[in-house]
């Protein structure tokens, strides 16, 4: 059996926190209908990011204004062969909760790795 998955961390700010739960609620069941599960993280207190408004460039020193936001993230696992589908569906999906919640989203960080995952019951 195969071990190797496809770990994406996704990580995008919302304009109010009281829309954490809101967006992590309806992405969290959309996201396990495709793939089964997903993580969020603290998404009943929601996570927060800070970022300079020149933090888009690549400097060695970053003078920008600091915003601080409420964001989102999550991880989510997948086999090798679902990789592209599941960027595609993970655009969609957020784009789509984005929307329907005026979250006032702009940017989307996304990360992926291969990792090595194994479940085990303590059963």
């Amino acid at each position: 059996m195969d071990i190797q998955r496809i770990r994406f961390v996704v990580i995008f700010s919302v304009d109010e926190r009281c829309k954490v739960e809101l967006v992590t609620h309806k992405l969290g069941h959309s996201l396990s209908g495709f793939f089964g599960g997903v993580t969020f993280f603290d998404s009943n207190v929601g996570c927060t990011g800070y970022w300079s408004s020149d933090g888009h460039d690549y400097k060695t020193k970053y003078i920008g204004d600091v915003a601080v936001e409420p964001v989102v993230m999550f991880s989510l696992l997948v086999t090798k062969n679902n990789e592209e589908f599941a960027l595609t569906t993970i655009k969609a999906l957020v784009k789509d909760v984005c929307v329907q919640f005026d979250t006032d989203t702009n940017h989307v960080h996304v990360e992926s790795q291969i990792v090595n995952a194994n479940h085990f019951s303590l059963n």
